[in-house]
């Protein structure tokens, strides 16, 4: 979306919320935030993953985004696929100072012909996964919407639990989704709610709805430890792909099971509320896939692109960054063809 002469990358809506100044950055509409689950909500407030786009005019020195966050963010400075500063916000409003890069800012497309961003291109990516909102207050002069063919122009969409969000310990720009985009050449848009993937009717229609040329769902270890039943996943698993896949025949819908983690790695870790095993929800996914004989739905195993435990972090079931690296490699390499397709 665009506001105020900046494109919002990731971001729906810019709320007005009693109390409190500037506007809230979104990644779900709030008509759908009242629908789902509180968590799942709340996790849509979390601006991680997205970004504010721009330009510096020609000749301007410099120029500032105003932003705010009640609990504290962190916003890295990005000049196409060039990483800059990053600054620390807090509940006051902070201007955020963005000069062109020192020599990125020199580079033109003949000089970096491959880039996936043009390097005049002022990226603001939110870090972590925070679930508190971040507030937009504003900017200075000086700066201009981007330009046709400023970014990639195919889209991945990806949506599942925080494994798909970006661990706090990894954080966005290391997920796997993100290194999805950047080894096929595409714009990334995380959908992910960390902790609140539950694959939600009004959520499941919201995706539907989204733009993309193809789409991951990760689902979903949340619904599992919540204590979902097999048909229970069945239920939500089958109306959410089937939407999503319905709503447009070229949009290549990509299932993915569960990861390996602890309930996998030993029975010491089952507890009562469990009402189903991992195999079971990978065996539903793998049943889903065939039943809805789709030629725009396809299933990949989490096991075969996360085949090593080691490298999980100390929790067992968060993938550490070398566990995002091997997942992004994997699924690059299989989505590759299916794109192509």
């Amino acid at each position: 979306m665009t506001h105020d002469g900046l494109e919002f990358h990731n971001i729906v809506e810019l709320v007005e919320v009693d109390g409190e100044k500037g506007l809230r950055i979104q990644r779900a509409p709030e008509s759908v935030r009242k629908q789902i689950d509180e968590g799942a909500a709340g996790v849509m407030l979390s601006p991680a993953s997205s970004e504010i786009r721009f330009r510096l005019k020609e000749g301007c020195s410099s120029a500032t985004v105003t932003l705010s966050s009640p609990e504290g963010a962190t916003v890295y400075v990005y000049h196409g696929p060039f990483q800059g500063a990053s600054h620390i916000i807090g509940p006051e409003a902070s201007e955020i100072k963005i000069a062109p890069g020192r020599r990125s800012s020199l580079l033109t497309k003949e000089d970096y012909p491959d880039s996936l961003y043009d390097p005049g291109l002022i990226r603001l990516i939110f870090g972590g996964v925070y679930p508190e909102p971040v507030f937009y207050h504003g900017h200075s002069e000086g700066i201009e919407l981007p330009r046709e063919g400023d970014v990639p122009q195919k889209t991945y969409l990806a949506y599942g639990s925080s494994i798909t969000h970006g661990t706090a310990d990894v954080g966005g720009a290391i997920s796997y989704p993100a290194h999805v985009a950047w080894k096929l050449g595409m714009d990334c848009r995380n959908l992910g709610a960390s902790g609140c993937c539950l694959c939600e009717k009004p959520f499941s229609d919201f995706l539907a709805e989204q733009d993309a040329d193809v789409v991951t769902l990760e689902i979903s270890v949340n619904m599992l430890g919540r204590g979902f039943t097999a048909d229970e996943f069945k239920d939500r698993a089958y109306y959410l792909v089937k939407k999503i896949a319905e709503s447009d025949p070229n949009k290549q819908v990509v299932c993915i099971t569960l990861f390996p983690h602890y309930n996998d790695i030993s029975d010491r870790f089952r507890s009562e509320k469990d009402k189903a095993t991992s195999e079971e929800y990978r065996q539903v996914l793998r049943d889903l896939v065939k039943e809805l004989r789709l030629p725009n739905v396809h299933l990949i195993e989490g096991p075969e692109l996360l085949p090593d435990i080691g490298a999980l972090s100390q929790d067992l079931i968060h993938p550490g960054a070398r566990g995002m690296i091997q997942i992004g490699e994997e699924l690059a390499r299989r989505l590759a063809p299916i794109i192509r397709k």
